[in-house]
C-alpha cells in the first residue's frame, strides 16, 4: 500500500500499558509503516474505514498528566485528529453488576459527563462536592455507541467475533490473551467465590460512569467511599482519563480485570484489555466522520 500522510489519520487511540497497546495491535485490519518526523512514537493502522493512530504512555507511568501530554503530541502531529478513544484496563464496581472480563464505557447521564475526577473536590457540611469538570465524548461517538448498542441486539458483528477473528490471524499471541478461569475472588470484605461472568463467554458491556484519579485504587474501603461520593453510580475505576479529558474530546473503554480491592493481581490483565480492544474495533464499525469537523485550537501544553 502506497505510503500514508499524517493527515490521512483521522482517529486517535490511548493506551497505557504494554498489554493495552498489544491488544490494540491484534485488532488491527492492517498495520502501516511508521511516519517519520513526528514527535512520539506511534502504531498506525486502518480498523474498517479508518485510519488510526496508537500511542501507548510512557513505561511506568500511567496517570493523568502523562496521558494528557500524549493526547498533546498525538493533536499536533496529526492535524486530522479530532477525537479518539482511551482503551484499556480498570477496576470495576462489583455492587454495581460489573464483573471481572466485562467492558464499562464512560456514558454520560444527566449530572456527570461519563468520566469524573474522583480525587478533586471540596467536603462540605452536605458531603463530598466534585470539583473537577470533565469533556464529555465527542457527538459523533455517542452516536456510535448508540447504534453499537442497538447493533448488538440485532446480531450484527459483535466484539466476541472479534476476539476470535484475532485468535486466528495471531496464533503466536492468541494464548497469552486467554480467559481466565471462571472462579475468582469477590471483593472484599467477603471472601466467598463467585463467577466472573455467570453463564457467559462473552462479556457484559455497562454505560455509565469512569471514576478516574492519580492512585491505583486497591482498598476496598475507599472504593466504596468514592462510589458513595458520586450516588452510587460508578462502574469502574482508572487512572488516565481524567488528565486527558481536561482538553480533548475521547471515549473511554475500559476492560475488568480486577474489582478495585487489596485481591487485585495480573491474571485478568490481557483477557480485559483485548475485549475493550474488541469494543473498540466494534465501535469504530459505526462511526461516521462528519463531512466538516469543528476547527480546534492548539491543545494546552502541560
Amino acid at each position: 500500500m502506497p505510503q500514508l500522510r499524517a493527515e490521512d489519520y483521522t482517529i486517535g487511540w490511548i493506551c497505557a500499558l504494554p498489554q493495552e497497546l498489544r491488544a490494540a495491535i491484534i485488532v488491527l485490519d492492517e498495520i502501516h509503516p511508521d511516519i517519520r518526523g513526528l514527535s512520539s512514537v506511534y502504531t498506525l493502522g486502518r480498523i474498517g474505514e479508518h485510519n488510526i493512530a496508537i500511542a501507548c504512555l510512557p513505561m511506568g507511568k500511567p496517570a493523568n498528566c502523562p496521558a494528557a501530554l500524549v493526547g498533546a503530541d498525538m493533536m499536533r502531529d496529526f492535524p486530522s485528529i479530532h477525537f479518539g478513544v482511551l482503551v484499556g484496563i480498570g477496576g470495576g464496581m462489583f455492587d454495581n453488576g460489573v464483573r471481572l472480563g466485562d467492558v464499562v464505557v464512560g456514558y454520560p447521564n444527566s449530572q456527570y459527563p461519563g468520566v469524573v475526577q474522583s480525587d478533586l473536590g471540596k467536603v462540605e457540611s452536605t458531603g463530598f462536592l466534585p470539583t473537577g469538570y470533565l469533556m464529555p465524548p465527542p457527538r459523533v461517538l455517542l452516536s456510535a455507541v448508540a447504534s453499537l448498542a442497538e447493533g448488538r441486539k440485532q446480531g450484527k458483528p459483535r466484539l466476541e467475533h472479534f476476539i476470535e477473528q484475532t485468535r486466528k490471524k495471531w496464533p503466536k499471541v492468541a494464548h497469552q490473551f486467554n480467559r481466565p478461569a471462571e472462579t475468582q475472588r469477590r471483593p472484599q470484605p467477603s471472601g466467598s467465590r463467585v463467577s466472573a461472568s455467570p453463564g457467559k463467554v462473552g462479556p457484559n458491556i455497562h454505560y455509565g460512569l469512569i471514576a478516574s484519579g492519580n492512585q491505583v485504587v486497591k482498598n476496598a474501603k475507599y472504593r466504596d467511599e468514592v462510589n458513595r461520593r458520586f450516588h452510587g453510580r460508578v462502574l469502574c475505576f482508572e487512572m488516565e482519563a481524567a488528565g486527558l479529558l481536561e482538553k480533548f474530546p475521547f471515549l473511554v473503554v475500559r476492560g475488568i480485570s480486577d474489582y478495585a480491592d487489596s485481591t487485585k493481581n495480573d491474571d485478568w490483565h490481557h483477557y480485559a484489555a483485548l475485549a475493550a480492544a474488541a469494543y473498540a474495533k466494534e465501535l469504530l464499525q459505526y462511526v461516521r466522520m462528519p463531512s466538516r469537523l469543528p476547527s480546534r485550537l492548539p491543545p494546552r501544553m502541560y
